[in-house]
């Protein structure tokens, strides 16, 4: 089974209707839906919002149900200067845990200057970064480019920063893209990363970029234009799964 994940129903309507038949298997900490989107065998997984909502809901499905990939999926915000725009589309390279860590006098501190990791994974200690496989991203930038070509729609692939509170000010989105690299924001990536590294599981993150990091002004986002390129990139996926598990 693909697990698809995301944060809220809002982000996978699509998705959904075009799974059949659909099985709605409820648990106290998840509800799974579980169907086939054209030849693949998927579940999908609304997480909720927020690292420790990501955490516990698919903790909890991964000890219950077999899967072989996971592939997180949503909205984000673009930082500052990353060379996105509202409507274009994001694929994760590596994630990052962005306020994890302390302000000091001299500047932010992350786990590794803290000497604090997140996880020991084999012989391997992580702190606030967690690289995602390489060849599988070029794969699916390869897969997906005929189809954005057509349709007039940009994909940039570098790190996602996730975040407990959302950038609102240009300011303070500025600090954080400096310091980490990030090209787009969200509130759940980095734990799945975790989740799935610490399981040797295969993890994909696709966001459709919603708004731009700067002073915040909703009427200037377009949620529905950014879940709706993030649920078509996906279906394109599916279609070419084959071409991916290689």
């Amino acid at each position: 089974m693909i697990l698809l994940l995301a944060a809220v129903p809002a982000e996978t309507e699509r998705l959904r209707h075009q799974m059949h038949p659909v099985e709605e298997i409820r648990r106290t900490v998840f509800t799974l839906f579980a169907g086939r989107i054209g030849t693949q065998q998927v579940g999908l997984l609304h997480g909720g919002v927020g690292k420790v909502n990501t955490a516990i809901a698919l903790t909890a499905l991964l000890e219950r149900v077999d899967c072989r990939m996971v592939l997180q999926l949503g909205c984000g915000g673009a930082y500052p200067d990353s060379g996105l725009e509202v409507g274009d589309l994001a694929l994760a390279s590596e994630e990052i845990y962005g306020d994890e860590g302390s302000h000091s006098p001299t500047g932010f501190l992350d786990m590794q200057d803290l000497s604090l990791p997140t996880a020991l994974i084999g012989n391997r200690l992580f702190y606030n970064r967690y690289p995602l496989r390489e060849p599988l991203i070029q794969r699916v930038e390869q897969r997906l480019t005929p189809w954005l070509q057509s349709q007039g729609i940009r994909l940039q692939s570098g790190p996602f920063v996730t975040v407990s509170c959302c950038s609102g000010l240009t300011e303070g989105a500025q600090a954080l893209r400096d310091r980490t690299g990030g090209i787009c924001e969200s509130m759940e990536g980095a734990a799945a990363a975790q989740i799935c590294a610490q399981r040797g599981l295969p993890f994909l993150e696709i966001r459709g970029i919603s708004n731009l990091t700067v002073d915040r002004d909703f009427s200037r986002w377009n949620l529905p234009l950014a879940v709706g390129r993030a649920q078509d990139a996906v279906l394109q996926l599916l279609d070419h799964w084959h071409e991916l598990e290689l």
